[in-house]
């Protein structure tokens, strides 16, 4: 792909901070080791009372933080999250996933490639396994649900 777009990944948390030392560090870390070369982290805390906004501040200064003052919930904080961005593309994840180094490199080609295709998903796979599938994709109303 001879021109990298900026994708914009936002990571919805609230009060995540007990799992900091597993699966919310697992998922920054794994986002930040993408060798997709052109990406901008934005992680929306939705009004935690925990420090977990301050952690990561301190621990993952490449990352940019919207701090919400109240939980907004999930749609209104992914939507915070998604104001910040500046990226062609948007990777919404929630602080319980993680991702594969090259996750965002075929689906970026693919939309590049096709662009009357407007939104994408990806396979997910249960936490602590390698093959079983949690869900692929998602659905897309007219309605807009």
């Amino acid at each position: 792909m001879p021109d990298f777009p900026l994708v914009s990944v936002v990571i919805l948390n609230y009060n995540g901070l007990k799992y900091l030392d597993g699966i919310l560090k697992a998922c920054l870390d794994s986002v930040l080791k993408s060798n997709y070369s052109n990406l901008e982290v934005i992680f929306v805390d939705n009004g935690s009372t925990d420090g977990s906004a301050e952690f990561v501040a301190r621990h993952y200064p490449k990352v940019r933080i919207v701090k919400n003052r109240c939980n907004l919930g999930f749609s209104e904080g992914f939507n915070r999250g998604i104001k910040a961005s500046r990226g062609k593309y948007i990777a919404l994840l929630s602080n319980d996933m993680t991702v594969d180094s090259n996750w965002l490199n075929p689906i970026i080609s693919f939309m590049e490639e096709n662009p009357k295709v407007g939104l994408a998903g990806f396979k997910r796979i249960i936490l602590g396994t390698k093959d079983i599938i949690d869900g692929i994709g998602g659905n897309l109303y007219l309605c807009g649900r």
